[in-house]
């Protein structure tokens, strides 16, 4: 068996390093991709957890927890909600619900701070936020909503 030319080595050398080279950039562009995706998501559900404090301090303070509890329960049935739990400025729980026991546990862990505050998980974004209306804070809404099928965590 003859040895290999010179000639056939370097090709040999190119193409491992070309393959080498684009499984590196794919890796890498899929790992931007993923974060891209996750900073939508994100971004969406805060835009929408904006909207439903919006809504819900206008509840609080005309109507009370009777209107609170409508407005909620409506909302929740929107797909993609696992929980969701609203406080008034007290810290007192004046509506909860959630999907799954599992996911409602995570409506006990409270944040005190005053902005709003997302955790991800591989199955779930929680965000917490200060509910604002008149330009007081008079409650806070903790809102658990599923992440899309085959997103990657």
């Amino acid at each position: 068996m003859r040895a290999w030319s010179l000639k056939r080595q370097i090709i040999l050398v190119a193409a491992v390093m070309t393959i080498i080279s684009l499984t590196i950039v794919i890796v890498v562009a899929r790992g931007y991709s993923t974060i891209a995706r996750q900073q939508g998501f994100r971004q969406e559900n805060i835009g929408l957890s904006t909207f439903i404090a919006g809504h819900l301090g206008l509840a609080l303070t005309s109507g009370g927890s009777f209107a609170v509890a409508d407005l909620a329960d409506k909302l929740f049935a929107a797909d993609g909600i696992c929980a969701l739990a609203v406080y008034d400025a007290s810290g007192t729980c004046v509506y909860r619900r959630a999907r799954d026991p599992q996911v409602g546990a995570l409506l006990d862990r409270r944040s005190d701070a005053d902005t709003t505050v997302a955790e991800f998980s591989s199955s779930w974004l929680s965000i917490e936020r200060p509910i604002i209306s008149q330009a007081a804070t008079v409650g806070r809404l903790h809102l658990i909503v599923a992440r899309p099928t085959g997103s990657v965590p």
